[in-house]
């Protein structure tokens, strides 16, 4: 095979990359500016929460949901996320889809960014970043569900590390200490990240056969890839205490895994993955196939080697990560598997457009290509409509995710007024508008006929930005003189308010409620309440069973705008 010539295309770097981000944004836009009003979806229920200290701790040694309800994995970067979200954002759903937006479209402009280094060409790196973009699979896996910005993140540093690894390719092991990094932050959010590092040693071989402009990685630089590999994967266990997961399946069903991981996204095959049966499914998916085949031969016809070098780092990329998901495969975690479609697809699509040397054809070709991917669109626009507020599969994860403690009470009654909102045929007011207090307690009791709350030692609660006005009652049925109990409250307000408790008796606060910059961004106030010293009824009684840490029954009396 001869080489091809890298023409420059005019203008310069920065306008080149400004047409890369432009197409971004304004098909990323297209395809997800609704998720603004979605709210939130099935298990970010359990996730937007205040997080503790000690479970912020927790996450560091140990499973990343303290709460147990999701499987063990080791992602302590992604709950710390998800800790920090909270602080930033508490319930107000428009800003953290605005994050998940801003990260798609970073995430497609670094594809097309990507390709264009690797190709040396404008369009195909266009190509890249549309597709990145108008992907269907990355609407489950990234785009529209919050939970799953851990696979956002995950994808924006993959995506980084392939731009540092053109920087370095070439270079001695020492220069590839940055790649390191990026690395342990990878599998910092999700484990299928785990072949980072020997992958891009793998890339730096294809390249070197195909294109011949970098060198033969040596063995040091082989060696090292691969030992981190081993390093993460054994400090992943001695973390977790075992391998954690779902578990190892048998040779067939690992196999069939893996097979459907690489069909679901490469040639979209029907079913749950990507776009189950939707009308535009088919149409996607023959475009899909009929743009790798056609492309593919079209590139080894006429002997195009970047070309070809770029469709089998596509290839590379979807079958490295797609390795991991021979465990259990979910359409939600096709992230990476589909970054390597994404360049498979735009290699392919440029070597359709470079099959005829005619201008005017060319353009017809182009256009060809642009109609094919457009198909992408409403079936785009089909799957994020599956998470609306009021889409029917959604009211049904709303049920489950009412059977989990670690909801608020007040969060699971709203999710019930939520779908009487929806059969009625209107728009459900957003949650951190609707509800007049939210509050995350360890329990719930009754005393002298209403509703309480008990404290574990610090609780946090949420009244809507524009009340302000709160009056909170506070009781400690064992405290005394002798044994009197702090409770300090921290708002906003000018300063704390501490309330010694020395008796069994209600007490009544007035909080006066004044908006911060914080509040207006998480669309709430936020109120910490800290009790000194929490007491264990077992061990006050020991004929009772109840060992769990309590600090003080406290109820909302009123909340005022």
């Amino acid at each position: 095979m001869t080489g091809i010539t890298l023409t420059p295309v005019s203008g310069s770097p920065n306008v080149r990359r400004m047409w890369i981000g432009v197409t971004a944004a304004a098909l990323v836009l297209l395809v997800y500016w609704r998720t603004l009003w979605f709210e939130f979806y099935w298990d970010d229920y359990h996730m937007v929460r205040p997080w503790t200290t000690a479970e912020v701790r927790h996450v560091l040694t140990r499973s990343w949901d303290p709460t147990r309800i999701e499987a063990v994995f080791y992602r302590p970067l992604a709950s710390l996320w998800y800790a920090a979200r909270f602080q930033l954002f508490g319930l107000n759903g428009a800003p953290q889809h605005a994050v998940s937006i801003a990260g798609m479209i970073v995430a497609a402009y670094l594809a097309g960014w990507f390709v264009l280094r690797e190709t040396g060409r404008t369009r195909p790196a266009i190509i890249a970043a549309a597709i990145y973009a108008l992907h269907p699979a990355f609407v489950y896996s990234e785009g529209a569900w919050l939970t799953n910005q851990m696979h956002l993140f995950s994808s924006l540093i993959v995506l980084s590390a392939l731009v540092v690894w053109q920087r370095v390719r070439d270079r001695p092991l020492a220069a590839w200490w940055p790649l390191a990094l990026l690395q342990i932050a990878a599998f910092g959010f999700k484990e299928d990240t785990i072949l980072l590092t020997p992958l891009l040693v793998g890339l730096t071989l294809l390249r070197a056969w195909i294109v011949g402009d970098v060198r033969v990685p040596g063995p040091a630089i082989w060696l090292s890839g691969g030992a981190l590999a081993g390093g993460l994967v054994f400090a992943r266990f001695f973390m977790l205490g075992k391998i954690g997961g779902y578990g190892i399946p048998s040779e067939d069903r690992a196999w069939f895994n893996f097979k459907r991981g690489l069909d679901a996204i490469f040639l979209m095959a029907p079913g749950r993955l990507v776009a189950g049966y939707r009308p535009w499914h088919p149409a996607a998916r023959h475009v899909s196939m009929f743009m790798l085949a056609l492309g593919a031969a079209s590139a080894v016809v006429r002997r195009r080697r970047t070309i070809i070098y770029l469709l089998l780092c596509g290839v590379a990329i979807g079958v490295a990560f797609d390795l991991p998901f021979a465990l259990v495969t979910k359409q939600s975690q096709m992230h990476l598997v589909t970054l390597g479609a994404v360049i498979a697809l735009a290699a392919s699509a440029e070597a359709l457009i470079e099959v005829v040397s005619a201008p005017v054809w060319r353009a017809v070709s182009t256009a060809g290509v642009a109609a094919g991917l457009a198909t992408f669109i409403p079936l785009d626009a089909q799957i994020v409509d599956e998470f609306a507020p009021c889409y029917s599969e959604t009211l049904g994860l709303d049920g489950q995710a009412r059977s989990w403690s670690a909801v608020p009470e007040e969060v699971r009654a709203w999710l019930v007024s939520k779908r009487a909102e929806c059969d009625a045929g209107r728009v459900p007011v957003p949650m951190s508008r609707a509800i007049p207090s939210v509050t995350w307690t360890y329990d719930s009791d009754t005393t002298d006929g209403e509703s309480v709350r008990w404290t574990s030692g610090h609780s946090v609660m949420l009244i809507p930005w524009d009340y302000r006005e709160l009056q909170i009652a506070l009781r400690q049925p064992y405290a005394s003189s002798s044994s009197p109990v702090t409770v300090s409250i921290h708002g906003p307000f000018s300063e704390p308010v501490i309330n010694t408790l020395t008796s069994g008796e209600w007490v009544y606060r007035t909080l006066p409620l004044g908006p911060t910059w914080r509040d207006w961004l998480r669309d709430s106030h936020w109120i910490d309440i800290n009790v000194s010293p929490t007491f264990v009824p077992g061990l006050r009684d020991p004929a009772n069973p109840d060992n769990r840490k309590h600090g003080v029954e406290f109820r909302v009396v009123s909340v005022r705008p």
